[in-house]
């Protein structure tokens, strides 16, 4: 080979790379940092909720969402507010990881090709379905990413108030969405460019990141639109690649609806029903230099919230002569929250709690237990939690914001039944139409 003539470090066919054969003589090394997982997930379920959003005839229709498995950056502090008031209808959407069971439905991105390269060159690029978009012959150094195939199902309930709207829904569901059928749709997806990678870039131009012809240089170079966000709340910069995706769709059963019945009243009734999705993102990011560059950050850091499905407690149904009423599953945002319980008492208990209080009865009938995750917090502490019988208000100290609390509401329904005897509930009389 001639050394006057441009030396071709790899070739996919497609795009390639060629730097003169006099810088070649250097070693080449490539690097490799996976990207947040806990961004690939986030952006996907994103795209879920929206696309249930889109596909319900009023846009609005959910008063509030909840991801239950909650795996973002560290730094959303929406996620961290009072869980507790659940206005209706309420979006629950429960997110997990299929590692086999995929489907030939969806090709994959540069499947089988494995790119050439000379044997005596360094690194050694056998790697499948990668490229290398960012190429700067200029600085000598070259980013890349590998695709991976994901497979993710969700499982969604919708909590309403009454069976009428129970049916409502699940009659507009089946109207509105494609029940067992495999169908694509097309969404931009976002991946996170490793923050190492934007440093050394920014370094080799001798720019700022957060300045403006820092993005410009990376969008003339770059074939996929690169974005980027500053949070004020911890001051960092990222970067990412928006890439309009494939994502295949599946419902594999049509919605099932459900009710909870509590002394003969129904709670909330909730449809039910699993979304399936099969995509192919970006999930490792290569770069390709003569240089000796180190990642002193992990991604790891920005998955910080576990699955508070696998963190729920083992609640017991009785406690001595009480049985559980109710739980209530909440975050919080100060380290001190009083909680108001009667908010969770149905129409029929209610009445109950004011006779029980204005004739000043004095008998053990209620009881509290709060954990922290699985762990049961010191309820005999007046430090750390303190319930007022009267006010039906709970008060917890020590609170972590980080942490998901679980309270468990117990009664001694015989009690409660001798009460009944004084009392005439409403909407038990019946009565004729009024003329």
């Amino acid at each position: 080979m001639d050394d006057e003539k441009n030396y071709e470090v790899f070739n996919d066919g497609e795009q390639g790379v060629t730097m003169p054969r006099e810088e070649i003589k250097e070693t080449i090394r490539m690097y490799r940092q996976t990207t947040s997982f806990s961004h690939l997930l986030g952006n996907v379920t994103n795209v879920i909720i929206n696309y249930l959003e889109d596909m319900m005839t009023d846009k609005n229709y959910f008063k509030q969402k909840r991801v239950t498995t909650e795996v973002a950056f560290k730094d959303i502090k929406e996620f961290r507010k009072n869980l507790i008031a659940a206005e209706k209808p309420y979006l629950i959407v429960d997110p997990k990881i299929i590692m086999d069971q995929e489907s030939d439905a969806l090709p994959w991105s540069h499947w089988d090709k494995f790119i050439p390269h000379d044997h005596n060159a360094t690194p050694m690029l056998y790697m499948m379905n990668h490229e290398f978009f960012y190429n700067d012959t200029d600085y000598s150094f070259a980013l890349g990413y590998t695709i991976a195939r994901y497979k993710f199902q969700f499982g969604i309930t919708i909590l309403v108030d009454t069976q009428m709207k129970r049916l409502s829904l699940e009659n507009e569901l089946k109207t509105n969405l494609r029940f067992k059928a495999l169908f694509p749709i097309k969404r931009y997806t976002e991946t996170m460019i490793p923050k190492p990678y934007i440093k050394y870039i920014a370094d080799k131009y001798n720019m700022d990141i957060t300045s403006e012809d820092f993005l410009i240089e990376l969008n003339k170079r770059s074939p996929f639109t690169i974005l980027r966000l500053h949070r004020p709340a911890t001051g960092e910069t990222e970067f990412f690649i928006l890439q309009m995706t494939d994502i295949q769709i599946n419902l594999p059963e049509y919605p099932q609806g459900e009710r909870t019945m509590q002394n003969r009243v129904e709670m909330n009734s909730r449809v039910t029903f699993v979304i399936e999705i099969e995509t192919n993102l970006m999930n490792n990011f290569l770069l390709l230099t003569h240089d000796t560059f180190e990642a002193s950050e992990s991604m790891s850091k920005y998955m910080t919230r576990l699955s508070i499905s696998s963190k729920v407690p083992t609640i017991d149904n009785f406690l001595g002569s009480k049985s559980l009423y109710y739980k209530i599953a909440a975050q919080f945002d100060n380290s001190s929250e009083v909680v108001d319980l009667r908010q969770f008492l149905s129409y029929d208990t209610l009445p109950l709690i004011d006779y029980i209080n204005q004739n000043d009865l004095q008998d053990d009938y209620i009881q509290i237990r709060v954990y922290k995750w699985t762990e049961q917090i010191d309820h005999t502490n007046p430090d750390i939690l303190q319930f007022d019988k009267r006010s039906f208000k709970l008060t917890l100290n020590g609170l972590d914001p980080e942490a998901v609390y679980n309270i468990a509401i117990y009664f001694d329904m015989n009690f409660l039944a001798k009460i009944k005897t004084y009392l005439t509930l409403p909407n038990t009389t019946g009565k004729d139409y009024e003329k």
